[in-house]
């Protein structure tokens, strides 16, 4: 098998999660940017416009020219709108400016915008028909149509859609790293609690189950031990004795949670699903919410879910309930709200590890490959000796061209942590490998021989070895190392080209061919699997939010 680079991917949920820059078609014009939450921390002086560009129907308009003019005549700063109608001006300066955008014969009224020292503001421009900027002045009351501004971030989730293929930032490979870093994101929640008892616990168990013998009708005593097998993870047992209590003493709400937390961790989801809308009709609490979107999602109604996270989250912003909203956002491709959920945990726990972690992830699926790399080198600072923000870290340095600065020191230090870990030495090969300036190619190919040594499957390592060979000319030992990289893993799409390529340069054009015929059909059967899988997963409709606040699900 191919050595992948994250370990844990056939461990979480089996889904295709999000897609780079994905958008359902046919939003409101005023769906927040992903820019909103996606940059970095700026200069103390310096502020952030961001927003999207759409036409008069509400759809993208992407390659839209966008352009901020100061009011006191200083240089007009200037952007071009993405594949999804957003944008990003960085570092603009404090003052009044006038917004107005164009594209293809179609230009926006101009709108006045006051811009304050370190704030961020999104903004939506529609464009009109042309000579749109003439007919109102800056500042009308007739030019607030044409921008929209969000104070803060602000969104519902209308409903849920097949997915769209409506395209997305990056490379290929670039979206598949984005999935998998998702995939890593999701399995940061919290896990189920072991199911073993020591010998302190099975004491409590003896003794509870001697109250229950004495008392065998007593309400309090089989609610107190079906209470004790939950939080042991023994659903098993659980569920007859919390049915016996909530026939003894009706259906109160806390029993009606812990048959549903019972009946979930059996598998049972119907009569969880039950259990906890007869619990939520009693009781508004955040706990009840939160395991309702955990069965809902599980049932296939991410709508419900979502909204049952985001309730959760309005009543107890613990960290637990963002973190599980924000993951459910991620999920059904809602990335740029996903990331601005992290970003307000992060901001309200800037200790947790897994939130700027998952804030990382959303980051790099909104191709952001900087910023992501800030967060998750910020995540790792904070817990040096965790392994998965290294893993995150090489993930993002394998697939993008270019790395932050940071992530150097941190890979160096996950080598010097874990000399025998073969992801720790094959991805700092490749972020030394990826430095221009100062190329370490002897470096590079101790730490691949290292890779290869410690895992003899890793058949990436072989392909940059062989790669590394071919930059010297020396195609036999290339052809070697592609050779070995098959071997550890037949269906490596990139070890079948590189060697045809090889086999053209030494004079065998037959083989190349029938490593190219190979690489291509690897591609299209994997292109086929990918989209399958993608399409299985349900995508949210976002729509703009009159508050900020979250809505209480109906």
């Amino acid at each position: 098998m191919r050595s992948k680079p994250i370990a844990r991917i056939n461990s979480v949920l089996s889904y295709a999660s999000v897609l780079l820059g994905f958008l359902p078609v046919g939003l409101c014009v005023s769906l927040p940017s992903a820019r909103v939450w996606a940059q970095t921390q700026q200069s103390q002086d310096k502020a952030v416009l961001s927003g999207r560009v759409v036409d008069s129907t509400g759809k993208p308009a992407p390659g839209a020219r966008v352009y901020a003019e100061p009011r006191d005549g200083v240089k007009v700063v200037q952007t071009e709108a993405g594949t999804s109608g957003e944008f990003l001006i960085r570092s603009l300066e404090p003052g009044s400016y006038t917004i107005h955008a164009t594209s293809h014969g179609l230009e926006s009224k101009q709108s006045t915008l006051a811009i304050v020292k370190d704030s961020r503001q999104n903004i939506t421009i529609v464009l009109n028909s042309a000579g749109g900027a003439d007919t109102t002045g800056a500042g009308s009351a007739a030019s607030s149509d044409s921008i929209s501004l969000f104070d803060k971030p602000s969104f519902a989730v209308a409903g849920v859609t097949d997915w769209t293929a409506v395209g997305g930032h990056g490379s290929d490979a670039t979206l598949r790293t984005s999935e998998e870093l998702n995939r890593e994101a999701l399995a940061l929640q919290a896990q189920t609690p072991s199911s073993g008892m020591g010998t302190a616990k099975a004491e409590e168990e003896n003794k509870l189950l001697a109250v229950v013998s004495a008392s065998p009708s007593s309400y309090e005593a089989n609610r107190d031990l079906g209470s004790f097998y939950v939080k042991q993870a023994q659903f098993q047992k659980a569920v007859p004795i919390l049915e016996k209590a909530a026939r003894l003493n009706g259906d109160q709400p806390v029993d009606e949670y812990n048959l549903a937390l019972a009946c979930n961790g059996v598998g049972d989801l119907a009569a969880a699903q039950l259990h906890i809308k007869r619990a939520l009709a009693q009781s508004d609490a955040a706990e009840f919410h939160q395991l309702s979107g955990e069965i809902e999602e599980k049932l296939g109604n991410p709508l419900v879910a979502v909204q049952q996270f985001q309730r959760a989250t309005q009543l107890d912003p613990k960290e637990a309930n963002y973190f599980a909203w924000g993951t459910e956002l991620l999920l059904h491709r809602a990335i740029w709200q996903a990331g601005d959920v992290f970003a307000s945990g992060a901001k309200k726990y800037p200790t947790s590890l897994r939130m700027k972690t998952a804030w990382g992830a959303a980051l790099f699926a909104g191709a952001l490959y900087d910023e992501a790399a800030e967060k998750i080198c910020e995540a790792s600072d904070m817990a040096p000796d965790d392994r998965e923000p290294y893993l995150f870290a090489g993930q993002i340095v394998a697939t993008s061209s270019s790395v932050n600065k940071c992530v150097g020191p941190m890979l160096e230090r996950f080598v010097h942590q874990h000399p025998d870990d073969a992801k720790a030495n094959y991805f700092y090969a490749i972020f030394l490998s990826k430095q221009a300036r100062t190329p370490a190619p002897d470096r590079v190919r101790q730490l691949l021989m290292r890779t290869v040594a410690v895992d003899p499957k890793f058949s990436d390592a072989y392909l940059q070895l062989g790669i590394l060979q071919a930059g010297q000319k020396d195609y036999g030992g290339a052809i070697a190392y592609y050779r070995k990289a098959l071997e550890a893993d037949s269906q490596n799409s990139e070890a079948h080209y590189r060697l045809g390529v090889a086999y053209d340069r030494t004079g065998e054009p037959s083989k190349a061919k029938a490593e190219y015929e190979m690489h291509e059909q690897i591609d299209a059967a994997n292109a086929a699997r990918m989209e399958t899988e993608r399409r299985a997963v349900k995508q949210f409709s976002i729509v703009p939010n009159a508050s900020s606040a979250p809505a209480k699900p109906q």
